[in-house]
């Protein structure tokens, strides 16, 4: 087990894929790994299996470029976290990715504007942990400190765990409960709604080529100490 995973949950389950040895060669599960991943990992066949998954991968140099390829019939993808796992055991079969990291320079802020908290969705689980959060949004630092490992903090992004739409994201009960609206960018230009009426059953409920691009929060009034 993993010292940060102490209970085997669903999140630790798909983390202990990476134990897999991935490379063009090895087609077969190793004996060791098997004894890693153990019986409690009913989902994993400890068959042969092929790993490799031909695709193309779309890398645009402004949001706009990100927006046109999604509508094209890209899946985006910024930490892949969530997503790559998905694709090594076949319940993704992307024929484009979007790979959205070069945009962090514009996408990967925590910053306080005005009455409003902003948060690029690329800033990632780390950013928004090192982040200056103000009184009464303390929650968003905490679930922060509770999310997966170290690694998995630096590499996954706000905007990725909330629009993956799952029961077992982190973040999107604490980013409900402080009544966020997210900016949506798509052709049409942007867009902004609340966060809790985007979720409908399987997913996000978003127009065609739309990217979630900020998410921002209401500062709390009164005395917070």
């Amino acid at each position: 087990r993993s010292p940060y995973y102490p209970s085997w949950n669903s999140y630790g389950r798909s983390c202990a894929w990476q134990l897999i040895k991935i490379s063009h060669n090895a087609h077969r599960m190793t004996a060791s790994t098997r004894w890693a991943i153990g019986d409690r990992q009913p989902f994993i066949s400890k068959r042969i299996f092929r790993i490799a998954l031909e695709f193309d991968v779309v890398r645009p140099s402004g949001i706009d470029e990100a927006v046109d390829a999604v509508e094209g019939g890209g899946i985006p993808v910024a930490g892949g976290t969530y997503l790559m796992p998905r694709i090594h055991l076949r319940m993704v079969r992307p024929s484009v990715l979007v790979d959205l990291s070069g945009l962090r320079g514009d996408m990967g802020y925590v910053a306080v504007d005005g009455d409003y908290l902003r948060i690029g969705a690329l800033a990632t689980i780390s950013d928004l942990m090192r982040a200056r959060i103000p009184g009464g949004m303390e929650s968003l630092r905490a679930a922060a400190s509770k999310f997966g490992s170290p690694q998995i903090r630096e590499m996954a992004t706000v905007g990725g765990n909330l629009a993956t739409a799952s029961a077992h994201a982190d973040l999107i009960t604490v980013f409900e409960a402080l009544d966020a609206r997210v900016k949506l960018r798509g052709r049409r230009g942007e867009r902004v709604v609340k966060l809790g009426k985007l979720y409908r059953a399987g997913g996000l409920e978003l127009r065609p080529g739309e990217l979630l691009s900020e998410i921002f929060v209401e500062m709390p009034r009164g005395d917070h100490r």
